[in-house]
């Protein structure tokens, strides 16, 4: 059943993206009011180039919490080892994806582009969509 839909279908198209010189005070502000915990980061030409979390964020306010700031950009932080769906994957694919790794979400790309973010709460709420039709 979950091989006969592709991610392509159910990936969110207009996520939030990080370049890598938003300051880490701007991505920040981000993250709490998308409510996401992560983003794509991607260069001007819109190829995908990192994955900046929760996490990278915390890893300069611990390095600098004498300072009481936050300095720096995503650039700086970001996690520069994606991992990515395919937009040709299937939703088992993606759901074995999440099963057997730790991410919240998996940012998609069709063709080397990034065409979306899939987070997992997403493919949940599909997986029960799809159940509900059988």
């Amino acid at each position: 059943m979950l091989t006969d839909f592709f991610v392509r279908d159910f990936v969110r198209r207009d996520p939030l993206v990080f370049h890598p010189e938003t300051a880490l005070t701007e991505a920040l502000e981000a993250l709490v009011v998308h409510r996401v915990n992560g983003a794509p980061v991607t260069d001007r030409f819109g190829k995908l180039i990192g994955f900046f979390s929760e996490k990278d964020l915390l890893k300069p306010l611990v390095a600098d919490a004498y300072l009481n700031e936050l300095a720096g950009n995503v650039g700086d932080f970001m996690n520069r080892k994606v991992v990515t769906l395919d937009a040709e994957d299937t939703l088992l694919d993606a759901a074995r994806a999440f099963a057997e790794n730790h991410y919240h979400a998996y940012p998609v790309v069709e063709d080397g582009t990034l065409i979306g973010v899939l987070d997992r709460s997403r493919l949940i709420a599909t997986i029960a969509k799809i159940l509900r039709t059988v």
